[in-house]
């Protein structure tokens, strides 16, 4: 459908505009993702990221969590980073319980050793 070429564009537009470190076309394109396919784990996850990398912890966190709840769609090599991701997050929020919970959730999840989550 036109509504699906829209998303992958849009998408794709948006992992182009991350590996430019344009964080703002990338938040903007994973947005227009987001909404054109609300259960695409994946926009919602790297819109997450970007909203890390910019330091809007309140929509990071949103992103990353509608991201978790169809999680079970992302690679699995995705998930323990998706975690890991949410940990800062939540950490960032306020809600270390909740970081810690999604720290050893990402290392539970990953085969080999994951450094970033165990640092965090």
């Amino acid at each position: 459908s036109a509504k699906i070429r829209e998303a992958t564009q849009a998408y794709n537009n948006g992992v182009a505009a991350l590996n430019r470190n344009d964080l703002d076309t990338a938040a903007t394109e994973f947005e227009k993702a987001t909404a054109l396919t609300p259960a695409d784990a994946g926009a919602q996850m790297f819109l997450g990221y970007v909203r890390l990398r910019q330091e809007q912890y309140p929509q990071a966190l949103a992103a990353l969590e509608a991201a978790k709840e169809q999680s079970a769609r992302l690679d699995a090599k995705l998930q323990p980073v998706l975690y890991n991701n949410l940990g800062i997050a939540y950490a960032n929020n306020r809600q270390p319980a909740n970081a810690i919970a999604a720290y050893e959730k990402a290392l539970s999840l990953s085969k080999e050793e994951y450094t970033d989550a165990r640092f965090n």
